[in-house]
């Protein structure tokens, strides 16, 4: 049998202001055919799964492009075209095959191309025709549009987030497609749009169910969970406390450290990751024995490296993509430590590239800079520098939820901020150009 695996994955924020270029795919993960690592990435749990299947079912399996972009604005026309062409262009090198397995995210948007993941899908379709099985892995915040659903056999995504089980669910996928392939099972989608939330025509919160061969019944069931799901949805949307309530909360709690949450830039979102606002708060306040990070400032950081370990100077910190990332705050900053091309622990045994970073001591609050916009995963992104958050009272951490497997060890208690920027919790203000209405909670 032989099988094509191919990696294509960035989501999209249509609200965030920074364009994702050719560049953004190259500074993350960008491996032509046949030159993936000799470990996973993030993006290529399919292919990853099928090597390590291969040898045991005799597959012929060749591998085609992998590239992956932090997530960010809407990627530009040329970036997607030539990504896709070259996708499309390995696997038409490839065919014969009986099986495409592809790592997708599913939330990616591009200048021409509401649906980029449809797009790919029909595509493929139309090159390996009806009678091969085409899969695909996705991040459960993915758009699930009729294309996506009618040109793939079978989508299967995360079940977990933080992302644990890229692999797992990489193997699910490698595991159904061999199946249906064999003619095993007949895999048939049932989809309910729950109504909730959305900027483009497919994004918001669906039910995706597949049966054998049973569409009535994988029909009822899609209903039954959106149901369900619709009626849970006042209890399931949580409420955060601001920048000020949460530092108290944080103050008056009796355990160290505190772990806030600065969800509205995380960069793992499309946020620009360089926010001063919880940041200018700590030093307004006073509030001393904490550390912050990552904030992404490569002017900052190349000042730091000319200036070196142990110097102090004035720095202009963050606050330089737009409204969304508040003022530029100005300090007098001492240069704790220094790391080139620094990598920071991933998400299922991968890494994440942070580039050059730097810690520097601002008036008690120790702050991690990094040249490359990436969340905080791991607390390594502060070990690495020689700042251990288990020192410290409050420890802000630029993600939404991916820092929890990691900073959940060792936090006395975590809070998530409402705080602003890009990723604001208050859907209601920002300004939606295509959602198809009605949508809760708007």
């Amino acid at each position: 049998m032989r099988v094509f695996a191919a990696s294509l994955s960035c989501e999209t924020n249509t609200f965030s202001p920074i364009p994702t270029g050719l560049a953004a795919f190259h500074e993350r993960a960008y491996f032509p055919g046949g030159s993936h690592p000799a470990q996973m990435l993030h993006c290529s749990g399919p292919l990853w799964a099928a090597r390590q299947r291969s040898k045991e079912w005799g597959w012929e399996l060749i591998e085609g492009l992998v590239a992956s972009a932090m997530p960010g604005g809407t990627t530009t026309r040329e970036a997607y075209e030539a990504l896709r062409d070259d996708i499309l262009a390995d696997l038409r090198s490839a065919l014969p095959v009986n099986i495409v397995l592809l790592g997708l995210h599913g939330a990616m948007v591009a200048d021409g191309y509401d649906d980029c993941e449809g797009d790919l899908l029909t595509k493929v379709r139309e090159l390996v025709g009806p009678g091969v099985v085409i899969g695909a892995e996705l991040d459960p915040h993915c758009h699930l549009s009729a294309a996506m659903t009618a040109q793939a056999d079978i989508l299967v995504c995360f079940k977990e987030y933080p992302h644990t089980d890229v692999l797992e669910r990489g193997q699910e996928l490698v595991e159904l497609c061999r199946a249906a392939a064999l003619g095993r099972v007949k895999p048939v989608a049932s989809v309910v749009d729950c109504r909730m939330m959305g900027d483009v025509a497919d994004m918001g919160t669906q039910i995706l169910v597949y049966s054998d061969g049973d569409k009535p019944r994988g029909d009822s069931l899609a209903r039954i969970l959106a149901d369900e799901l619709f009626g849970m949805r006042e209890q399931l949307r949580l409420q955060y406390p601001g920048i000020d309530a949460a530092l108290d909360e944080a103050l008056a709690h009796p355990g160290a450290p505190v772990v806030l949450a600065d969800s509205a830039d995380n960069a793992g979102g499309g946020a620009p990751g360089d926010s001063t606002f919880i940041l200018r708060r700590l030093l307004e306040r006073q509030i001393a024995s904490a550390a912050l990070g990552p904030l992404c400032d490569p002017m900052a950081v190349r000042l730091a490296f000319e200036a070196g370990i142990g110097a102090r100077l004035p720095l202009r910190i963050g606050g330089k993509v737009g409204p969304v990332s508040g003022d530029p705050l100005d300090a007098i900053c001492t240069i704790k430590e220094l790391r080139p091309a620094m990598l920071m622990s991933g998400l299922a045994e991968t890494s994440a590239p942070l580039g050059d970073c730097a810690l520097l001591a601002i008036e008690g609050v120790d702050v991690v800079l990094s040249s490359v916009r990436c969340p905080g995963l791991d607390i390594d992104l502060f070990t690495q520098l020689g700042c251990d958050p288990r020192d410290k009272k409050i420890v802000v951490v630029k993600s939404s939820q991916h820092f929890y497997a990691s900073f959940s060890k060792i936090a006395a208690k975590v809070i998530y901020v409402d705080s602003p920027g890009a990723l604001c919790t208050e859907l209601s203000w920002l300004p939606y150009k295509k959602i198809r209405r009605p949508k809760w909670p708007l």
